[in-house]
């Protein structure tokens, strides 16, 4: 298994890229392994991606260009959007509600979900999601932001998630924050409740039988990766 304190030095990664692609490559190490370990079992890997798109995926294009014919990817969104993929053998696209167990139906042969399950709701969601990926038997790949790192990274305020909520709502009044902005109180609290940051402890209890990488940023935790996987 990967240790995520050596990530840092697995990919080197282009100049011009965000700070963000540059850690989702770097992940994509773990999602790689996990991979490669369903092919070897089953000859191919069909993947079931919650919340995810396409551009993500091109992060991770010369290992897919390697496994050409033996991938294909499901991306699955709680809404219908115009999809207009350019790999259409590779990518379709499915409509969905991931705190749903009929998301889940199909032939799937692995469940990879990058910074959503944050996003799903309360508790009582977050859980909804987390026992249906674990009801596949499948092996999965769930990615979430630290609730304790420093800065918060939707909202791109240093301890923004510490904050009561109606301080967070009239903050995002006054001023936008990361890609966030509110003109109204009912657009603010809707996000700030559309955020749930998860902690280490919390992710335990969701996903029992997973192994919880950490994703370092200096010597602290950035983000989580929850790894199950039985087909290695």
């Amino acid at each position: 298994m990967i240790n995520p304190k050596d990530l840092a030095d697995t990919y080197s990664v282009d100049k011009k890229m965000t700070f963000s692609a540059k850690m989702r490559t770097r992940r994509f190490k773990v999602v790689n392994e996990i991979i490669e370990a369903v092919i070897r079992k089953k000859g191919a890997c069909n993947i079931l991606d919650i919340g995810g798109s396409e551009y993500y995926w091109k992060l991770n294009g010369q290992f897919i260009a390697a496994h050409s014919g033996k991938l294909s990817i499901t991306i699955a969104n709680v809404e219908e959007d115009e999809v207009n993929f350019e790999d259409t053998e590779l990518f379709s696209y499915r409509v969905g509600d991931c705190t749903k167990a009929e998301l889940y139906d199909g032939p799937y042969d692995f469940i990879h979900s990058n910074s959503v399950i944050e996003h799903v709701g309360c508790w009582k969601f977050i859980r909804a999601m987390a026992t249906n990926i674990i009801d596949t038997r499948l092996p999965y790949y769930v990615q979430t932001p630290n609730y304790w790192f420093p800065m918060e990274p939707h909202f791109r305020t240093i301890g923004f998630q510490f904050l009561p909520i109606d301080v967070r709502a009239r903050m995002l009044l006054k001023h936008q924050r990361g890609f966030r902005k509110a003109s109204n109180i009912d657009e603010a609290m809707q996000e700030v409740e559309s955020v749930n940051l998860l902690t280490a402890p919390q992710l335990a209890v969701l996903f029992p039988a997973a192994e919880i990488l950490r994703e370092h940023f200096g010597p602290l935790t950035k983000s989580f990766m929850v790894v199950h996987n039985p087909a290695q």
